[in-house]
């Protein structure tokens, strides 16, 4: 489990990550669902969340993050390198568990309320409208009463 371990404060240049991880872990039980999907091969996403939050577009770009720092933000001893990345990556695509966790995870959306299943209607008010360009063509139902 990622976070079992008591640190004292330590500065880290990846605070900034730590609010992604705390509203997955509350709101949506990210860590709970990927462990259960996964099992140890959940560390991947925790990667994917890092390279999302500190907009590192590839794999390859890795090998510039303090691997020291990363690791204890993301709640791991040891942050890999690249190959080691790699390594998580493929072991996590072979239980091949993508569509199973899509499922869940949108279902627990939808359980939770963080989303909902009705489609969404304006009252009347409409304005196809975006700044200098042409009025572009808008609809809208009113419903008689």
């Amino acid at each position: 489990m990622p976070f079992n371990e008591l640190h004292e404060w330590k500065e880290t240049r990846y605070a900034g990550i730590f609010p992604y991880l705390i509203v997955l872990i509350n709101k949506n039980q990210w860590v709970k669902l990927l462990i259960g999907h996964f099992g140890l091969a959940f560390k991947i996403f925790f990667v994917f969340l890092l390279m999302v939050a500190r907009n590192v577009s590839s794999v390859e770009q890795l090998k510039n993050v303090n691997h020291k720092e990363a690791g204890l933000i993301l709640g791991f001893k040891k942050f890999p390198n690249v190959k080691g990345v790699w390594q998580w990556f493929y072991s996590a695509c072979t239980l091949n568990r993508s569509l199973s966790i899509c499922k869940t995870f949108f279902r627990n959306q939808i359980f939770c309320g963080l989303v909902n299943t009705f489609i969404w209607f304006i009252d009347g008010h409409l304005l196809p409208y975006s700044g200098k360009e042409k009025v572009h063509p808008g609809y809208i139902i009113h419903r008689e009463k």
